[in-house]
């Protein structure tokens, strides 16, 4: 979840040039995307965010530093029950007395009237990225403001009951937004203002080629794919049939089992797993999950994880985890002595530097023989793994002519290349030091 606002670290990697036309899924590995002008590759590793809403964060300024900074990828916060009195809404008030508002008290608003604030600071921040060539990801709905009952969660949003003169039929402030908010298909009028808001969200932003819709920001308490899926298919129709020439990808984050069902259904095709501190605790979580459903061929974004981590090496180690994994990750909330751009600009860093054929890669962890490692390998051809203890490690190699050099996970660069002829089967290296390093093997045409 997102309390931080403005206050929130910009980082990129990615492997592509800035955005200059919208993703696609890459059409030789799905579990990868493509950026369409150009047809570069595009793996995310990112750590970066815009929050156009609030109205003491300087959106301009976020977007400025995050060109600066190479940034090409970030998440939009632009509903904002805990921003308090600064939070702007879609949506105008009406002369009507009587919202709670997190208990400051205020006029309730009228769901059928825009604010053309809000619409006119979205569209500025979204232009403005779609210049600075940074894909922003947009969520359509979010979890964290409705639920658990909170002043600054439920009780400062808009869609509770007592909030809008528009007769929802939700919880009041008191409450606790889900699941109702949920049951739309009992629930006609919230459905019909849902519906509204998610087709003026599109109307507004479809004409930028940067973005991706996500569903909603970490659903749960409702552990039934149907209502993500209805959502899904009702944005990529809206889209068909209203903007045919401007497809846009879809992603969903939920914290419940019902995320798995869309591993087979085509309904979202980003799939935002995000982690609690399970995976500060045990780092080798996130390669469990993520080359375990490699085989299902979507794209995996651990699309937050690190909040509070203070640790630079235990960032470094999970990021690094991630990407010889399969994944694409989005850092979020950590602290800056976790260096979290130091780390997006190693790995980006590695993809230039490389030339890493990602997309022609699989994650094989059998493929180290010796030390803790996590490898993605295209056998006989290239090989990535990722030792975090360092030491003496062990590969598993095609027969061929190979370069193997290390790359330094801290200063960046390539050390110790070493050229071998190898007649198949587990090869010993010794990586510089004991600390965690990057393996990359290629072979020699």
């Amino acid at each position: 979840m997102k309390k931080t606002l403005c206050y929130i670290a910009l980082v990129i990697a990615v492997c592509a040039q800035s955005a200059t036309g919208y993703l696609r899924i890459h059409p030789e590995n799905s579990r990868y995307f493509q950026e369409t002008t150009t047809g570069k590759p595009v793996l995310i590793a990112s750590c970066a965010g815009v929050v156009p809403t609030a109205r003491d964060c300087d959106y301009v300024r976020q977007i400025i530093e995050m060109r600066t900074k190479n940034i090409t990828y970030g998440r939009v916060w632009h509903f904002l029950p805990w921003g308090g009195k600064v939070a702007i809404w879609p949506w105008a008030e009406s002369q009507t007395p009587g919202g709670f508002w997190g208990g400051r008290g205020g006029y309730k608003l009228d769901l059928n009237v825009w604010n053309p604030l809000y619409w006119n600071r979205l569209r500025d921040a979204m232009a403005r990225c779609e210049r600075a060539g940074i894909y922003c990801e947009i969520h359509l709905f979010d979890r964290c403001g409705m639920s658990p009952a909170s002043k600054d969660r439920w009780g400062n949003n808009p869609w509770a009951s007592d909030h809008n003169i528009n007769n929802l039929e939700t919880p009041d402030s008191s409450g606790d937004g889900t699941p109702d908010f949920y049951k739309i298909h009992e629930k006609p009028n919230l459905r019909y203002h849902q519906e509204r808001y998610v087709r003026k969200m599109i109307d507004e932003t479809i004409r930028f080629s940067n973005m991706i819709y996500e569903i909603e920001n970490e659903h749960w308490n409702y552990n039934n794919p149907e209502w993500a899926a209805y959502w899904g298919k009702f944005i990529k129709d809206y889209i068909r049939e209203k903007y045919p020439g401007c497809p846009r990808l879809i992603s969903y984050s939920s914290l419940q089992e019902d995320l798995e069902a869309f591993y087979d259904r085509d309904e979202v095709d980003i799939i935002n797993r995000h982690f609690g501190n399970e995976a500060e605790r045990n780092p080798d979580v996130l390669n469990q999950y993520i080359e375990s459903r490699w085989a299902k061929g979507k794209p995996i974004n651990i699309d937050e994880f690190a909040n509070g981590v203070t640790d630079a090496s235990l960032l470094r180690k999970m990021c690094w985890i991630i990407i010889t994994s399969g994944g694409h990750f989005h850092i979020e909330d950590c602290e800056p002595s976790a260096k979290p751009f130091d780390v997006c600009e190693n790995i980006r860093q590695f993809l230039i530097q490389s030339g890493w054929d990602f997309v022609h890669s699989a994650p094989n962890r059998t493929l180290v023989t010796s030390g803790q490692g996590y490898c993605m390998a295209k056998p006989g051809k290239e090989y990535v793994a990722y030792f975090p203890n360092g030491g003496k490690v062990g590969i598993k190699l095609e027969k061929g002519h190979y370069i193997a050099r290390w790359w330094n996970t801290v200063s960046g660069g390539f050390e110790n290349a070493l050229e071998f002829e190898h007649a198949g089967g587990e090869k010993m290296l010794n990586a510089p030091t004991q600390s965690d390093w990057v393996l990359h093997i290629a072979r020699v045409q």
